[in-house]
């Protein structure tokens, strides 16, 4: 891994939600949960801010770059995410 990755927060973001899917398939709770907030914090870092409609285009972006996914997947996606970190959505807006 280079410099260049480890400060790129979407090369960061894609190997911590990589790792929460892994976690998340295992049913490591405490594993999920870490790696949940680390996905969320690089997702807000791109975004430039806790807003959610920033953050759910971040998401699209970076998940679903030239594949066709209806919002409602990446909405639920993101609930989850916000769900299994342990942060509440009132949390994240403040």
């Amino acid at each position: 891994m280079s410099i260049k990755e480890i400060e790129n927060p979407e090369s960061l973001f894609h190997r911590y939600f990589e790792r929460y899917f892994i976690a998340k398939q295992r049913n490591e709770k405490k594993e999920v949960r870490l790696r949940a907030r680390l996905s969320l914090a690089q997702i807000h870092l791109i975004a430039g801010g806790s807003n959610r409609r920033k953050a759910l285009s971040v998401v699209t972006k970076l998940l679903c770059s030239g594949i066709l996914v209806d919002e409602e997947a990446i909405r639920e996606l993101y609930d989850e995410l916000c769900e299994d970190s342990g942060i509440h959505e009132e949390e994240v807006e403040a």
